[in-house]
């Protein structure tokens, strides 16, 4: 329903850019690590919280209970940050 609307879409954008932002400032602050490298980092970790976020809402969107998908959210989640921390050359056919 939300993806059908532009104006929540658009909406959703500056909301995802907003967390961006606040994420490679806290990045900055507490890491102590350069702009361009706070901001790549915020860029992909809320990326990945998007992409994990949308999964979960298309997939009760289109029936799947959510006591159902209770149980593989969190394991979605490990395997996508672990993509993150450890980068994509150990892509498997796996998952």
């Amino acid at each position: 329903m939300i993806l059908d609307a532009p104006s929540l879409v658009a909406r959703m954008e500056r909301f995802k850019t907003g967390a961006e932002r606040a994420l490679a400032q806290a990045l900055r602050e507490t890491a102590d690590i350069p702009e361009l490298t706070a901001r790549l980092a915020a860029v992909q970790i809320v990326s990945v919280q998007w992409a994990l976020a949308q999964d979960n809402a298309e997939r009760i969107a289109y029936g799947e209970p959510a006591d159902e998908r209770c149980p593989g959210a969190p394991a979605d989640a490990e395997y996508a940050f672990a993509l993150l921390e450890h980068g994509l050359r150990q892509l498997t056919a796996e998952q």
